[in-house]
């Protein structure tokens, strides 16, 4: 006879399964140690609960598993005309092994151009043609929760950097150069 908690397993939809699995896995560090897979799965469901995190999957390539978060579209308002540009919905590649963060706006991002000729893109006033955030608050704790496996936390500074605009975006890549969002009434 199984256990309720084994049981309960056994109700769950196979990819639902597969995600705890892959988290688990995801999330554990010969260097911090185990965690114990019970409080990642609830670790999980938080991550999963977050309102503008539309999609969470994982992705083996040659350099090791990644956790891949799809986003809602990332809305920022410009501090001196107080009007809200539309930024786009992101991808975010995070890979512990090779300890890299890659952010894509998935809409375009920006281009920026010099003399007529197309200079870059970017992705984010923070966020180079590469997809590569020049990230100064939070830094040191988002680099932290990576190493832990502690992605919720992480998540949750991503997302805060993806809707912070400081007074320092790339050069050519100012809050104007993104369309309004025109706001319904």
């Amino acid at each position: 006879m199984n256990s309720p908690q084994e049981s309960k397993a056994e109700q769950l939809p196979e990819d639902y399964r597969w995600l705890q699995k892959q988290y688990i896995h995801f999330c554990q560090s010969k260097f911090a140690g185990k965690q114990d897979p019970s409080d990642l799965i609830i670790d999980l469901q938080r991550l999963m609960a977050i309102p503008q995190i539309t999609h969470l999957t994982f992705s083996e390539n040659s350099q090791g598993l990644e956790m891949i978060l799809a986003t809602t579209p990332i809305l920022l308002a410009d501090p001196s005309t107080k009007r809200v540009h539309h930024i786009g919905r992101f991808v975010v590649r995070i890979n512990r092994k090779a300890k890299y963060i890659v952010y894509w706006n998935i809409d375009g991002g920006i281009q920026t151009w010099e003399d007529g000729k197309n200079v870059t893109i970017f992705h984010h006033p923070h966020i180079n043609n590469q997809g590569h955030m020049c990230v100064t608050q939070g830094r040191e704790e988002l680099l932290e929760y990576l190493c832990d496996g502690k992605m919720y936390d992480a998540a949750t500074i991503i997302m805060h950097m993806l809707n912070t605009l400081d007074d320092f975006p790339f050069p050519g890549a100012r809050i104007e150069y993104w369309p309004v969002e025109e706001l319904a009434q």
